[in-house]
C-alpha cells in the first residue's frame, strides 16, 4: 500500500474517531449544556478534514433545534411540548439539589416542575411566588431561590414574564438592600416588594403600626460586618427581626462572644402592616395587570408561599381561612419556633386541603388537588 493511501485511511479513521465522540457529546446534551456541547464539538470540529466539520454542525443546529431538545421540541407547539421529564432532571437532580424543602418540592406526584408547567401550559394562568419575611432576598440560607431561578432559566423564555415574584420585608435597612439587590437580579422574572410586616388575618385586614424589633443597621445585613465594632458576626444575624422582642434576644450569644452585649443593637420601629390575605389580594392584582401580559385564566391561584418571620409564622398560617381564596399550591413556612404550636398547625392546615411534611426548621404544605384546581 502506497504511503499516500496509508495516509489517506489515517485521516478517515481519524474522522470516524472524532465523530464518534461528537455523538457521544450529543446524546449528553440532556445531561449538561449547550454551551459546553458546543465547545467540545468546536474542538472536534477542528482537528478534521471541513467537508467533515460542515456536515457535522450542520446536523448539530438541525437536531438541536427540533425534537432532540432536552426542553422543548419545534416539531409540535411550544406550549404542549415541554419535556417536563428532562426538565425536572436538571432542576431537581442530586448534584442540583442544596436544600432538602427543594428535594421535598420536587418529589412525589404532586412536584413543583409539573405543577408550573400544567399552570403555565394547560391553565394559561400566572405563577406567583410570594416571600413573606424575605430580609435582603436571594441569600445562602434561601431554601428556594436557587431552585426557582434554575427552572425559570430552563424555561422556554416566552415563559419567563409570567413569573411574579413579591418580596414582602418590614425592617426598614433591610429592605433599602432588598430594593438594591433585586435590581441585579431583575432579568430573572418580574418582580415586587413591600415594605410591610405580616399578620395573620385573624388579626383584621385593616393594616396598622405595630412595634417591630430588629439588629441595627450597623451590621451588614449580608456580609455580617458591625462598622460600629469592627466585629463580624454571622452573616444571617440581621435576619433576626421580629415583633417579639425575646425573639430576637435568643441570639444574646452571638453578641457577648464578640464582647458585645445584644441591647445595643436591638431597634424598635414601628412598622405598617397588612393581613395575610390583603398581602395576597395585592399580589395576584400586579400577577393579573402585569403590563406584561394579563392572564386568560379566570382560574388564578397562588403558586408559592414562603413564609419567615421568626417565630409568628404559626400565627399566619394559622389564620388562614378555609374559605381563603388565597390557598397558595405550595407553602413553606418555618415552625422552629414555633413548635409548640405544630399539632394546631397541623390540624388546621390539614383540615383546609393540605398534605404536610415537617423538616428539621420548616414544614411544606402541598395543596390536595380538589382544593387546587389546578
Amino acid at each position: 500500500m502506497s504511503n499516500a493511501m496509508n495516509v489517506e485511511c489515517k485521516r478517515k479513521r481519524v474522522e470516524i474517531f472524532f465523530l464518534s465522540v461528537y455523538f457521544m457529546s450529543f446524546s449528553l446534551l440532556v445531561l449538561s449544556n449547550e454551551t459546553q456541547v458546543q465547545k467540545l464539538l468546536g474542538t472536534v470540529s477542528g482537528n478534521i478534514s471541513n467537508d467533515v466539520t460542515t456536515e457535522i454542525v450542520t446536523t448539530f443546529d438541525h437536531t438541536h433545534a427540533t425534537d432532540t431538545d432536552p426542553i422543548i421540541s419545534s416539531n409540535k407547539s411550544i406550549d404542549a411540548n415541554i419535556n417536563t421529564t428532562a426538565l425536572h432532571h436538571i432542576i431537581c437532580n442530586d448534584k442540583a439539589i442544596q436544600f432538602k424543602e427543594w428535594k421535598a418540592l420536587c418529589d412525589g406526584d404532586t412536584n413543583i416542575v409539573q405543577e408550573a408547567v400544567d399552570m403555565l401550559t394547560k391553565d394559561q394562568a400566572e405563577i406567583t411566588i410570594t416571600q413573606i419575611g424575605a430580609h435582603v432576598g436571594f441569600e445562602p440560607n434561601d431554601p428556594m431561590a436557587s431552585g426557582l431561578v434554575s427552572l425559570m432559566d430552563n424555561l422556554p423564555s416566552t415563559y419567563r414574564d409570567r413569573f411574579h415574584w413579591t418580596f414582602v420585608e418590614p425592617s426598614p435597612p433591610n429592605y433599602a438592600r432588598l430594593v438594591d439587590n433585586l435590581k441585579k437580579y431583575e432579568d430573572v422574572c418580574d418582580m415586587s416588594s413591600m415594605n410591610v410586616a405580616v399578620v395573620s388575618d385573624e388579626i383584621g385586614t385593616t393594616s396598622k403600626d405595630m412595634v417591630f424589633y430588629s439588629i441595627r443597621d450597623t451590621i451588614d445585613p449580608e456580609t455580617g460586618f458591625d462598622s460600629l465594632s469592627g466585629k463580624k458576626f454571622r452573616y444571617w444575624i440581621s435576619q433576626i427581626s421580629s415583633f417579639s422582642k425575646e425573639m430576637v434576644l435568643l441570639q444574646k450569644k452571638e453578641f457577648s462572644d464578640r464582647g458585645l452585649n445584644i441591647d445595643d443593637y436591638i431597634v424598635e420601629t414601628n412598622v405598617a402592616t397588612k393581613s395575610f390575605s390583603g398581602i395576597m389580594a395585592d399580589v395576584m392584582d400586579h400577577s393579573m395587570n402585569n403590563k406584561k401580559r394579563v392572564a386568560a385564566s379566570s382560574n388564578q391561584k397562588p403558586f408559592l408561599t414562603l413564609i419567615d418571620t421568626e417565630g409568628y409564622d404559626c400565627d399566619i398560617v394559622l389564620g388562614i381561612s378555609p374559605d381563603s381564596k388565597y390557598l397558595p399550591k405550595f407553602i413553606v413556612f418555618e415552625v422552629k419556633n414555633c413548635i409548640n404550636k405544630w399539632n394546631d398547625v397541623q390540624s388546621h392546615l390539614e383540615g383546609i386541603g393540605y398534605d404536610l411534611m415537617k423538616m428539621d426548621e420548616n414544614a411544606i404544605g402541598i395543596l390536595r388537588k380538589k382544593e387546587s384546581n389546578i
